[in-house]
């Protein structure tokens, strides 16, 4: 019977614990997310969102694919050379379809969107040439998950502008949708 009632109250002391740490995690108040920057954007043909930001020191505007399956943040080989950003070869390595390679890096560079600068980002240079063929204007990178991630993005399409956010506790506006995707390499949402 002791043996019994020792068990009995080691299991309730485990249950009471695991409760009230649950309880104390969602209990913990996480700021409240703020808005960082709003850039307008256009979409072409499939839903494909392009946005302008400006690069370091660039003084043009380059457009930016929005691309959640791509892991990477990556840049133009053309438009690195045209600005001479030359890239390192990184110790990071690619698979694809044209075969297993080093990456060639451009290291810390700044990302402007609108008022809003994100520091410090690594650019995977890539030869875009067929992107600017496909959609009939230069694209001079893509922003990938690796950059998304650090934000949650807001897309409004009908007045076309995507929302940039620290994280946080987020209100979803009226009407709105709010994906939690799982975040393995790339973003995939359950139903």
């Amino acid at each position: 019977m002791k043996k019994s009632n020792t068990i009995r109250l080691l299991t309730l002391a485990i249950l009471f614990f695991l409760l009230n740490t649950v309880r104390a995690q969602k209990e913990t108040k996480h700021p409240q997310a703020r808005l960082l920057s709003t850039v307008p954007f256009r979409t072409f043909s499939g839903g494909v969102i392009i946005i302008k930001i400006q690069l370091g020191d660039i003084p043009d505007s380059l457009s930016f694919l929005i691309d959640t399956g791509s892991s990477t943040v990556s840049f133009d080989s053309a438009t690195s050379a045209r600005y001479q950003m030359l890239p390192e070869i990184s110790d990071q390595v690619l698979v694809g379809i044209g075969g297993v390679r080093n990456a060639m890096v451009v290291k810390k560079q700044n990302i402007h969107l609108g008022n809003f600068t994100v520091d410090n980002v690594n650019l995977n240079v890539v030869d875009y040439t067929i992107l600017s063929s496909v959609y009939g204007e230069k694209i001079n990178g893509i922003l990938g998950n690796s950059f998304l991630a650090r934000f949650i993005v807001g897309i409004d399409y009908d007045s076309s502008k995507l929302y940039f956010y620290s994280k946080g506790n987020f209100n979803n506006p009226k009407g709105g949708f709010y994906f939690n995707p799982l975040i393995a390499g790339i973003p995939m949402q359950t139903t």
